[in-house]
């Protein structure tokens, strides 16, 4: 088939060797493609742009600063949304736009609230 397996540290070495400009998004570009659960209708995937989601980011930020407790680094968002959930999709973006970090849970939900 002409298919090469890599290891992680070969892949990494490729990127190494052979650099790339890096082209920043234009905010119409699209960003994602979130599907919906169809609950009104038939599964659909909704375009998400770069400006979407930055202006989402943006207005995390202008909602915490309310709050006396900043967002450091150290912070972690336990997700336990799918992946596939907007709002958590969002919020994970906000994390990693303040440079905090998300663990994913992976065990039943119900078991959170005990």
């Amino acid at each position: 088939m002409g298919i090469k397996s890599y290891s992680w540290e070969e892949f990494l070495c490729l990127g190494k060797e052979n650099p790339s400009e890096i082209l920043p998004p234009k905010p119409f570009d699209i960003c994602t493609i979130m599907y919906t659960s169809g609950t009104s209708g038939d599964p659909k995937g909704v375009v998400l742009t770069h400006e979407t989601v930055a202006l989402f980011v943006r207005g995390m930020d202008l909602f915490m600063d309310q709050f006396e407790d900043k967002m450091t680094v150290d912070d972690v968002y336990l997700s336990f949304l799918p992946l596939a959930h907007i709002l958590d999709r969002m919020i994970e973006e906000y994390f990693f736009r303040k440079g905090a970090s998300v663990g994913y849970y992976h065990g039943v939900c119900l078991l959170l609230s005990l």
